[in-house]
């Protein structure tokens, strides 16, 4: 059986695509924290470029709005473990549209909380 071009081209994406849970201290956002799902490519060719234009999205090296996120992870279900994250991407599939940016320090915590019983880790 041989691939089509779109699933070499699934294949390659997956296997360049990173997930996590981003959680950073940053100046820029008012509470003083990023916290967010995040998928992102570590590097792109023309290859991911036309499976991210496939699945319908924009081609840009990281993802983090909810849609796009849930686009990505259902054009590749299946093939996680593809990824040197697998891991990763299902953190960000359990995390994506239940997490969401924080606005104050009362939002931070309790994003911190939520991810904690989410995920079964201590944060």
């Amino acid at each position: 059986m041989e691939l089509t071009l779109e699933q070499k081209d699934l294949i390659v994406l997956v296997s360049n695509l990173r997930g996590r849970v981003k959680c950073q201290i940053t100046k820029a956002r008012k509470c003083g924290y990023t916290i967010r799902p995040e998928l992102w490519i570590v590097k792109t060719n023309d290859s991911i470029s036309r499976a991210i234009v496939e699945i319908g999205i924009q081609a840009r090296s990281s993802y983090s709005k909810q849609e796009e996120i849930e686009s990505l992870l259902e054009a590749i279900e299946g093939l996680e473990d593809l990824s040197p994250t697998p891991y990763g991407l299902e953190t960000v599939r359990i995390t994506n549209g239940i997490i969401v940016q924080p606005k104050t320090h009362d939002e931070v915590v309790a994003a911190i909380s939520h991810l904690e019983q989410l995920l079964g880790v201590r944060c």
